[in-house]
C-alpha cells in the first residue's frame, strides 16, 4: 500500500464511511417510530430490514417529540445539526476529493513547505463550512416541524413548499454565483494558485475558501432533502452522486443544465397536480 494510500485516502474513506453509517443509524431510528416507507421515496424496500435491526444510537438520534418541537431548547438544536453535519460529511466529503489530491500532490512534492500534517487541517476548514450550514439547516428543518411543514419521516407534507425547493433549486442552476463556485470546484488548484497560505492556518483558511465555493455549488441541491427525505438514503447517495458528477470538469459542464431543466420541471408539476 502506497504512503499517500495509507496517510490520506484511507482516513478520508474512513471519515465518509463512519459519516454514512452515522446516518444509516439515524434512519433506522426514525423508521422505528414511523416506517422506513415514511422517509421518502424509495425507502419502502427496507422496511423489512430495518425490522430486523436492534441496534440503536440512542438520543442523538431519536425523533424530536412534540414538547421538545413546542419548547424548542438548545439540545433539540444540537441533536438536529449533528444529524446534518453527519448527512454533509457522507455527501460532501466525497466531492471533494479533487481538493484533497491537488493539496497532497503539493504536500508529498513539497514536504518542508506543505507537510501531510496540513492536508487533515485542509479537510477540518472544509467541513468547517458545512459545519455552519448544518446549524442553519438544523434551524430550518426545526422551524419547518413546529410550522408542521414535515411529516413524521421528515418529508415536505406541503406541496407548494416542495414545488418551492424544487424550482428555487432549478433556478439557481443557471445563476452566474453557481458557475462561479462550480468554476473553483472543478479546479481547485485555481483556488491554491491565488491565495496560497503556508502553515497550519494557511491550509485551514485556503479549505474553509474551497469549502464556501462548494457551499455555493450545493447548498439549494442539499436543501432538497426536504422534498426527498432528511433521513431518505436513496436520495442521499442520488444527490451525492450528482453533485461528484456535477464538478467534473467535463461532464460537469453537460450536466448543470439538464439538472436545472428537470429540476423545474419537477417543480412545476408538482406545484400543478396540488392545484388540480
Amino acid at each position: 500500500m502506497t504512503t499517500r494510500a495509507s496517510q490520506v485516502w484511507l482516513p478520508v474513506a474512513g471519515i465518509v464511511t463512519a459519516a454514512w453509517l452515522f446516518v444509516a443509524l439515524m434512519s433506522i431510528e426514525l423508521a422505528r417510530v414511523t416506517s422506513a416507507a415514511a422517509l421518502g421515496p424509495g425507502m419502502s424496500v427496507f422496511d423489512t430490514l430495518f425490522d430486523q435491526v436492534t441496534f440503536s444510537v440512542g438520543n442523538i438520534c431519536r425523533p424530536l417529540t412534540d414538547s421538545e418541537l413546542a419548547n424548542g431548547g438548545v439540545w433539540p438544536w444540537v441533536r438536529v445539526t449533528v444529524m446534518w453535519l453527519a448527512m454533509s460529511i457522507a455527501m460532501m466529503l466525497p466531492t471533494a476529493v479533487p481538493l484533497i489530491a491537488t493539496f497532497s500532490d503539493f504536500s508529498f512534492a513539497n514536504r518542508e513547505r506543505v507537510p501531510r500534517r496540513n492536508i487533515a487541517i485542509l479537510i477540518a476548514g472544509y467541513l468547517t463550512v458545512w459545519l455552519a450550514f448544518s446549524i442553519v439547516a438544523a434551524l430550518l428543518q426545526i422551524k419547518l416541524s413546529q410550522a408542521v411543514a414535515l411529516d413524521g419521516g421528515l418529508v415536505s407534507r406541503w406541496p407548494y413548499l416542495s414545488a418551492g425547493f424544487l424550482i428555487g433549486a432549478g433556478l439557481y442552476q443557471f445563476s452566474p454565483i453557481k458557475s462561479a463556485c462550480l468554476a473553483r470546484c472543478r479546479n481547485p488548484f485555481a483556488t491554491f494558485l491565488g491565495m496560497w497560505r503556508d502553515g497550519p492556518s494557511g491550509a485551514w483558511i485556503m479549505g474553509m475558501t474551497q469549502g464556501l465555493y462548494c457551499l455555493g455549488c450545493c447548498w439549494a441541491l442539499m436543501m432538497l432533502a426536504f422534498v426527498g427525505g432528511v433521513m431518505n438514503l436513496l436520495w442521499m447517495a442520488v444527490a451525492m452522486l450528482l453533485m461528484v458528477l456535477e464538478k467534473l470538469p467535463r461532464f460537469g459542464e453537460r450536466l448543470t443544465t439538464p439538472l436545472g431543466a428537470a429540476l423545474i420541471a419537477a417543480g412545476a408539476y408538482s406545484g400543478v397536480a396540488a392545484f388540480i
